[in-house]
């Protein structure tokens, strides 16, 4: 599982025939983001409503940021949040490495390496699976069919 650098949307205070709060926060049982609300109607007045509901809606962003989510009830400061910078640089580094293990399967496969020597090397349970990084460009088609006699 990828570490999630998402895990909350800030909270917005909503004005419709109710006046609400809206925020939505990272589920860890399901490691989707799960919408919260918190209504703001037990205060007759409606400029009463919204000024309360703003001044709560503050109070919920400023607890999100600092790292407090109300599913788990803790404050989940004290894990290292990754900058964006950070997030983009591990995920191109995982991708860096994936390719170059495409390549080097590929390659393998085009030198003539037996299928099922590069199948274990490379830890796939199928041969189908191996073969699909079999690239071989045109032109060694070409020579490799006009190996073949019939």
């Amino acid at each position: 599982m990828a570490t999630p650098f998402i895990d909350f949307r800030p909270a917005e205070v909503r004005k419709n025939k109710e006046t609400y709060i809206l925020y939505y926060v990272l589920d860890p049982t399901s490691d989707k983001l799960k919408r919260m609300r918190v209504r703001c109607n037990r205060i007759k007045n409606r400029r009463e409503q919204l000024r309360y509901a703003t001044l709560l809606c503050a109070e919920i962003n400023r607890k999100l940021y600092s790292g407090w989510n109300p599913l788990t009830g803790e404050d989940s400061s004290a894990k290292k949040r990754l900058s964006i910078v950070e997030a983009a640089t591990n995920y191109v580094h995982r991708k860096a490495k994936d390719l170059l293990k495409d390549t080097g399967i590929t390659e393998m496969l085009e030198s003539g390496m037996p299928s099922k020597f590069v199948k274990d090397l490379a830890g796939h349970r199928s041969l189908s699976m191996t073969e699909r990084y079999l690239h071989v460009s045109d032109a060694k088609r070409i020579l490799q069919a006009n190996r073949v006699r019939f």
